[in-house]
Parts: structure tokens; C-alpha cells; sequence
């Protein structure tokens, strides 16, 4: 009938959009449309003329939409701003639709690369770096990789050719602990000079990739023995604070010397 009153209304989780219009094609027919942005388990119903149809209060469950880079997340410790050389970093990525609704379903186009960023060139450039990402089929993606070399890094996280929220992230790697392999000792302390003479050297710490440290706080990490004893005096390990550190000495007699670090 011409005169039929329409409403509906949606229980759940976001306001209901909607509408009525009538069929052009099929008389007495009225056609429903409404959307919702949240994803979630809903009641609809349906009044005509004040009175609920048959089968009212039906079930309705909207699912996520299609993935929106905009909208994606990414946390981790792989993501954080300041990492040490050599620990195997990871994150995870939150699939999310155009309305921020959490998927909940995977394979979708999200990519993982890590680079190392060259700042100290005319132009700025990337070096890829390898990293490993895992599809857990519910909307999840977990990410890892390992760093050897310290220095500036860049991850991108993107779906399609567009970055997720907050990508690329910006991460620095730092040198690891001091290896005894790795550091060394260097100036006229470890060479030779005369007796009587003050003398000193520089120790550079380095970790077991090769990384020279450039912070200090590791001065009591070192010993130094000299061999024979014949140091008149010396002084306390100074910590430049940079990664390395300076050892003064005054051999009281002349001869050979052997210097262990």
C-alpha cells in the first residue's frame, strides 16, 4: 500500500544508517538499505505500520572490510627506537579495514623491509636488509630479523605500494658488548719509547661483529697486566666515554714489555 509506514532499527556495536524506498518494479514492495561502520554480531528489526514482520529481531553479522594501509598498526620490540646489535628483533602488525575495524582473516598484500639508511652520502640511500614475516591467518602478521651492524636502520610495513600508520619507522642499532677478539689497543703506549717516559695508549671497544662502541660505563670490564713488572707508575683506566679508553704508564727500566688487555 501506498500509505505502509517503514522504520528499522539495529542493535549492537554502531549507530544504523538507513532507509526505505519502494520497488519501481514490484508494487507493495519496500526495499531496506542501512550501513554500519563497526564490525560485530547485531538485531535488526523491522516495523511496518508500527507492527513487527515476520521472523522479526533477525541475527545480522557484518565482517571487517577490505585492509586500508592508513588504518594498520605495528608495535614491537623490531620497531623500538634504540636496539643493541644482535638481538633478533621482532613485531607484529594489526590488519585493520577503511573504518579501523580489526581483521580477522589473512593474505592480504602486507609486505616487511628492512634497510640500513646511509645518511653520511650527498644523497641518502638504503641498503635492504633481510627480515622474515609470517601470515597468521587472523589478521596478524609477526615480523623478525637480526642486525649485525650497528647504525641507522629504516623497516617499511606496507599493503600494496602504501605505507602502514607510522612507516617507515626510523630504528638505530648499537654496538654490543666489548669482545676481546674484536677490540683493540693503539698509539705509542703499545709500540715503544724510552724509560723514565710517560706513555699511553687507547683502547677502541668493539663487539664480536666488528661494531666500534661509542658509548662508555665499561671501564671495569678491562684488565691490564704488565709483563715484566717494571712500570714505575700508572694510572687508573680513563673512560672517554665515546667507546674508548686511555691507559698512562712510566716504565722505570728499559727492555721488552709485554702489555696484556
Amino acid at each position: 500500500d501506498s500509505d505502509d509506514f517503514a522504520e528499522i532499527s539495529l542493535e549492537g556495536g554502531a549507530a544504523l544508517e538507513g532507509d526505505f524506498i519502494r520497488s519501481s518494479t514490484i508494487p507493495g514492495t519496500l526495499i531496506a538499505r542501512y550501513s554500519t561502520t563497526v564490525a560485530g554480531d547485531y538485531k535488526l528489526t523491522v516495523l511496518v505500520n508500527g507492527e513487527g514482520i515476520r521472523g522479526n529481531r533477525f541475527d545480522v553479522i557484518t565482517r571487517p572490510n577490505v585492509i586500508k594501509a592508513f588504518q594498520c598498526d605495528a608495535a614491537g620490540s623490531g620497531l623500538s627506537a634504540d636496539i643493541l646489535v644482535d638481538d633478533k628483533v621482532d613485531f607484529l602488525i594489526q590488519a585493520r579495514d577503511v573504518y579501523g575495524n580489526i581483521r580477522t582473516q589473512g593474505d592480504d598484500p602486507v609486505t616487511v623491509q628492512v634497510f640500513k639508511y646511509i645518511s653520511d652520502a650527498a644523497t641518502p640511500y638504503l641498503i635492504p636488509y633481510e627480515s622474515n614475516m609470517n601470515d597468521e591467518q587472523n589478521g596478524k602478521y609477526s615480523a623478525n630479523y637480526l642486525v649485525t651492524q650497528s647504525g641507522e636502520f629504516r623497516v617499511y610495513v606496507m599493503v600494496d605500494d602504501d605505507h602502514i600508520r607510522n612507516s617507515p619507522f626510523p630504528v638505530r642499532f648499537h654496538a654490543g658488548l666489548p669482545d676481546a677478539s674484536k677490540t683493540t689497543a693503539s698509539g705509542e703506549g703499545v709500540i715503544g719509547g724510552l724509560k723514565g717516559e710517560d706513555m699511553s695508549f687507547i683502547i677502541t671497544s668493539r663487539d664480536k661483529y666488528g661494531n666500534r662502541r661509542t658509548e662508555g660505563g665499561l671501564a671495569q670490564s678491562f684488565s691490564i697486566t704488565f709483563l715484566p713488572s717494571i712500570v714505575e707508575s700508572e694510572s687508573l683506566l680513563l673512560d672517554r666515554r665515546d667507546g674508548t679508553y686511555l691507559k698512562s704508564y712510566k716504565p722505570s727500566e728499559g727492555g721488552d714489555l709485554s702489555i696484556a688487555v
